[in-house]
């Protein structure tokens, strides 16, 4: 579909177009898998989508005074499906999500509104004494525009692989009727929903689409005002632009002392009033996607800078163990905790951030921290079923399964969002641009971009030995072939096919010319082990902490782990090129030798590898060797965190990343 409205800043790189990238090997093939039985699976279609799709027909999410979330689910099914249309390019399939997107809309009203709150200006959250009175708790849940985004955005993502003007109209109806409720309310959008407005407020990503695809003037004011309450000079929370200039974790934000006390307030615990601030990562994250893209849409340099110097807060202070950010959920200085638990959702959209900053600025260390959190937390909560992920991942002990939401029989957050996650992968392997072709992640693959056809072999997460086989068109001219340093390889050389080496450095590109014909090129990366050792102390936590809660789960469910697997002293973990390595009972390790607390911390351990063999559902399987600065020796069997524990495990002591 044409956009009418160009960006104001193109992007630095680029991913290829749909159906001209496929990631092979072990990963591709989870995603085949995924793509069959998760995705396009009778299942799918028949019993998933259409239990989402009758939540509009029913609207019983605002049926008492706590709001409810059901209508985030089948815009969140759309996205995921028709990016996985577009990359698969499966006809059959566009035919179908024709049919499902067309059986939506019959139940848009003649004002335009389409959702799943029966009031459509029923968007503002109830007290805490209500919430108490209708579900049995301090709850004051508003998802009505939250759940509007997602319906926008799906059928913005469907009238965009059908090319359906009819689609596309229905979707600017739906989007004008909330700003016409927005102005009879006399609201502003930060005041709707819960969280100081950061879930409504996050529909700006969709709501700069609609405007480039319509050219209508009034979702870009809309879109403007929406981040002009972030930057108020009075610091209302959330203020996320002024904030994110600190480079901090958003739980210092507004809390400066670190006490107790304002630590359980700001994070949503006992003693707030219902307006609370919640440094909730997955909400927080979906608005710096929209900031990055009204940067592109406007050019205005403040909201890059703004997405940028948050990103480098989360990286800094928000970075866990499994390779992605926020702890449980919400922000609160992951970094600096031992141990680790986090939402699939999180996951993805620290991926999705990192990736339109690196599309924007071209800058390594961006791919850098989508890989680890690619390879290693997002592939960890895939289960290796095909159809089913994990809520939160763990560091330890067994994943805690997606649980069915709003008492629906199919669906969760995670789970109909996680093939966005996988697409996203694929997409950013190798991308192009004005400087040349990239080879940002290189994994077996084909790919096309800029008329070159790029295939690349085994051995990234193993060997770290890889050829990549480029054939660019005659007519296409000469160009460039730039491969990405990863920040974990301290030596990483390329050779082309006649002999010539170039070394680089950690964090910048091996840049080759690249003339039209067939060339051949080696990467080698250094896989050395690297011990990575705790440094900060450990905190005992109170058993009634939000955090602690969470990280254990319900007691009695799947969820659940024992109380005697967090960790209560410093342990290191173990990283082998791009993979955090694990030992779990998938691989015959001991339970009690994984959950003893005996550990290298502290001791100068050096570590080497060997692969043992390749084997499916695995992406690397190694024997490890740690030695002590006296040459004691301990040796492990290992595999790659991401599929220690991939399954539904009925056993909370399955796997651990410590060592």
């Amino acid at each position: 579909m044409e956009y009418r409205v160009p960006y104001a800043v193109q992007n630095r790189t680029d991913g290829p177009e749909w159906g001209q990238f496929a990631l092979e090997g072990e990963i591709g093939r989870r995603i085949d898998l995924y793509n069959e039985r998760g995705v396009k699976s009778p299942h799918a279609r028949e019993e998933v989508f259409a239990e989402a799709r009758s939540y509009f027909r029913d609207q019983q999410d605002d049926a008492l005074r706590v709001g409810y979330w059901r209508g985030e689910f089948w815009g969140k099914l759309m996205l995921s499906a028709a990016r996985v249309c577009r990359m698969t390019g499966d006809r059959e399939f566009r035919d179908f999500l024709r049919r499902e997107t067309y059986a939506l809309l019959e139940y848009q009203r003649q004002d335009g509104y389409l959702g799943t709150y029966r009031d459509s200006r029923n968007m503002i959250r109830c007290s805490l004494k209500a919430g108490m009175e209708d579900v049995g708790w301090a709850c004051n849940y508003n998802w009505n525009v939250w759940c509007r985004k997602y319906t926008l955005w799906g059928l913005l993502e469907a009238a965009d692989l059908l090319d359906d003007p009819r689609v596309l109209s229905c979707a600017d109806r739906m989007a004008g009727q909330l700003l016409d409720d927005l102005e009879a309310l006399g609201v502003r959008l930060k005041d709707t929903g819960v969280m100081s407005g950061m879930p409504s407020c996050s529909i700006l990503k969709p709501v700069l689409i609609l405007y480039r695809l319509t050219g209508k003037r009034k979702y870009l004011d809309f879109a403007r005002s929406a981040a002009d309450e972030w930057e108020r000079e009075d610091g209302e929370c959330p203020n996320l632009i002024v904030s994110a200039m600190r480079a901090e974790s958003p739980i210092r934000w507004y809390d400066r002392d670190r006490s107790p006390a304002a630590r359980e307030v700001f994070s949503g615990g006992a003693g707030t009033d219902g307006d609370e601030w919640i440094a909730k990562a997955y909400e927080m994250m979906s608005c710096f996607d929209g900031i990055c893209e009204l940067y592109r849409v406007t050019g205005e340099e403040k909201y890059l800078s703004a997405a940028v110097r948050f990103w480098e807060g989360l990286d800094r202070y928000e970075r866990n163990v499994m390779g992605s950010v926020s702890y449980c959920e919400r922000f609160w200085e992951a970094a600096s905790h031992p141990d680790g638990a986090t939402e699939i959702c999180d996951v993805i959209h620290w991926m999705r951030l990192s990736w339109e900053l690196y599309r924007i600025t071209g800058e390594a260390r961006f791919m850098d921290a989508f890989e680890r959190a690619f390879v290693n937390a997002f592939l960890a909560g895939m289960y290796d079923t095909g159809d089913f992920c994990a809520f939160f991942i763990r560091s330890h002990g067994r994943h805690y399964d997606a649980v069915m939401q709003c008492k629906s029989r199919f669906q969760n957050c995670c789970l109909n969002n996680l093939p966005r996650g996988y697409v996203n992968g694929a997409q950013a392997a190798v991308t192009a641009g004005e400087d040349g072709i990239r080879v940002n992640l290189p994994l077996p693959l084909t790919a096309e971009a800029d008329r070159t056809k790029i295939t690349i072999g085994e051995g990234y997460l193993t060997t770290g030995e890889v050829a990549v086989t480029a054939v660019r068109e005659e007519e296409a001219g000469e160009s460039r072939i730039l491969f990405r340093v990863p920040d974990w390889s301290r030596t990483t050389t390329v050779v082309d096919e006649a002999g010539n080496l170039t070394a680089g450095e950690p964090g910048t590109f091996l840049t080759l010319p690249l003339s039209p014909g067939r060339h051949v090129f080696t990467l080698r990366f250094d896989m050395t082990p690297r011990i990575l050792d705790y440094d900060g102390p450990v905190e005992a936590l109170p058993a009634s902490d939000y955090h602690v809660q969470r990280w254990l789960g319900t007691k009695g469910t799947q969820s659940e782990v024992p109380r005697d697997i967090m960790l209560t002293r410093p342990m290191s973990t173990i990283r082998r090129g791009a993979l955090i390595l694990a030992r779990s009972k998938k691989i015959g390790a001991d339970e009690a030798d994984m959950f003893s607390g005996e550990t290298v911390w502290g001791r100068n351990v050096t570590a080497s590898a060997e692969d043992v063999r390749e084997e499916e559902g695995f992406l690397c399987r190694c024997r490890v060797v740690f030695r002590d600065p006296d040459g004691e020796e301990r040796v492990y069997d290992m595999c790659d965190y991401a599929s220690a524990g991939n399954f539904s495990s009925d056993d909370p002591r399955t796997f651990t990343l410590f060592v």
